[in-house]
């Protein structure tokens, strides 16, 4: 029990920290360069989606960009970029393994394809503690190593259930849109409010597992 509440408050604690930072670089993402290039070629609504599904960026520069550089209303932005975060995850946790394994043919690819495995691994510990629930509080923190993208590969790493990966990242997603929202509208208020919310459903959440593992104990 002790060890698990050191765990939450180090999550917290890292979490409130990392989504305050976070706020502070909302503002500075590039209006110049890959915006410039996608609003020149597709409508705001598309390029909204498109940016949500590169790697990286995902949801937390699809808002931003189209709530303060597309002027779309904050409702829509949050729909568009959340389509557009879930595309590659679909795709993802039905064929990350099939194209790992063809890329893996090659030499120079099979490197790189086992850094990247092996990073998902190292940043999902709490997916692999906590399964389907750590899976939707890893997506749910929108930071640059955390998201759909690494969400995704991590399940697939670990063998967890499509139906279920698929809901729980669909979940932390929807948290993170949120969660990105309040940033982009409010700044540093925003990352406080977010980080309050973020802390009561880690709190929940990590109170749901013990008890379910409680639970199973007595079944025994």
């Amino acid at each position: 029990m002790k060890r698990k509440l050191r765990f939450i408050l180090r999550f917290s604690l890292i979490t409130i920290i990392s989504l305050i930072g976070f706020a502070q670089t909302l503002f500075a993402f590039d209006k110049s360069g890959i915006v410039e290039n996608l609003s020149a070629h597709f409508s705001k609504e598309i390029s909204t989606v498109l940016i949500s599904m590169l790697p990286i960026f995902e949801l937390r520069g699809g808002i931003p960009v189209s709530v303060q550089v597309f002027h779309l209303p904050v409702f829509k932005a949050v729909i568009l970029s959340v389509l557009g975060n879930m595309i590659p995850v679909i795709f993802l946790l039905l064929f990350w393994e099939w194209l790992a394994g063809i890329l893996s043919r090659n030499t120079i690819l099979k490197r790189w394809i086992d850094k990247l495995q092996g990073a998902s691994l190292k940043r999902g510990k709490i997916v692999e503690e906590y399964k389907e629930m750590g899976l939707m509080l890893f997506v749910a923190i929108p930071l640059p190593v955390t998201g759909g993208w690494t969400g995704s590969l991590i399940a697939v790493l670990l063998g967890l259930s499509f139906w279920k990966s698929l809901l729980y990242i669909f979940s932390g997603v929807c948290v993170a849109s949120l969660i990105v929202a309040s940033l982009t509208l409010l700044g540093k208020v925003g990352a406080i409010i977010a980080s309050v919310i973020l802390l009561f459903l880690v709190i929940i959440s990590i109170i749901k597992v013990i008890i379910d593992k409680n639970k199973k104990k007595e079944e025994i």
